[in-house]
This record gives C-alpha cells, structure tokens and sequence, in this order.
C-alpha cells in the first residue's frame, strides 16, 4: 500500500504529498522514501536547468522541440514553457505550431496553454503567414460552414476578421 502511495507521489513530483497516514511498517520503506524524495529533487533541479537553457531559445523552436519530445512528462513546467515560447518567438510561427500540436495531443488538457498560444500568435503574426493554419486545426476542417457558431469564440473570429477581411 505504502508502495502504490509513493509511486502515485512520485508520479505527480510531489513527494510532500504523502499523507500522514502513511505508514513505514519496514526500514525498506523508509529507503523507498528517501530515493523517491532524492529523485524527484533531482528532476526539479532537472527541470530549473533546462528552463535556464530554453531561455537562451533564440526563436522558439528548440523549446517547441523540448515540448514536442517531452510531451506528457513535462506538464509541471509547461506554464514556463509556453511562457518562454511566447516571449521569444516573433512572428508567431511557434506559438501557432505548438497550438496545434497541443491540440492534436489533447485539446482539454492544454485548453489554458492553447488558448494563450493563439492569442500570441494573433498579436505576432501581423503578415497573417501562420494564423490561417489555426482555422482548420483548431476549429476543424469544416469551420467555413460554421463561421456564425465559432464566431462565439473570440479566438476564431480575430483570427477570421484578419483572413478573411471585410469590405477591402
């Protein structure tokens, strides 16, 4: 039981998270203990280097790439992230393509990095070279059909005003 607990804790990178209910019938789950904690500093201290050296990103594709490689064992540090990708990245390029690789991996899992991603990348990409992709990735193929409905979402219409502009 004390095993499952830890495996859980250690999962999630929270070895504090151990309740006070936790027992340590034997001295081998005090090592068990005592590795997982030494393991999970570890990966913090992993994860504080890496963001050190994803801050030196000059455009935004080595951390899309960081994200794109680690998907799923790099969620804790992925507010960084996208955080990073969207301070560096100028034209928008990253931001949109890392929206819709979060998208195609799991559209409600990254809803608040999606979202963040797309808004970057309507302020980024004034020449509109990277936006349109957005429409059919994230709106689905048949979004044309379905303008009056998605306009509801402020992402969407932004970005259709500015494909698709009116009276020029």
């Amino acid at each position: 039981m004390l095993f499952a607990h830890l495996v859980l804790c250690f999962t999630s990178r929270k070895i504090g998270c151990i309740s006070a209910k936790a027992t340590f019938e034997t001295s081998f789950d005090l090592l068990l203990l005592s590795i997982c904690t030494i393991f999970v500093e570890n990966l913090t201290s992993m994860d504080e280097d890496i963001l050190k050296k994803l801050k030196k990103d000059e455009d935004g594709l080595s951390t899309y790439e960081y994200i794109a490689n680690n998907i799923g064992n790099c969620d804790d540090i992925m507010p960084q992230l996208i955080a990073n990708i969207i301070n560096v990245d100028r034209n928008g390029q990253f931001a949109v393509s890392t929206a819709r690789y979060l998208n195609a991996i799991d559209k409600e899992r990254y809803a608040s990095e999606i979202d963040s991603l797309i808004k970057a990348a309507i302020e980024k990409d004034r020449e509109r070279n990277y936006i349109p992709d957005l429409l059919g990735s994230i709106w689905g193929a048949d979004y044309a059909e379905r303008v009056d409905e998605l306009n509801a979402d402020d992402n969407f219409r932004r970005i259709y005003k500015r494909v698709y502009p009116v009276g020029i």
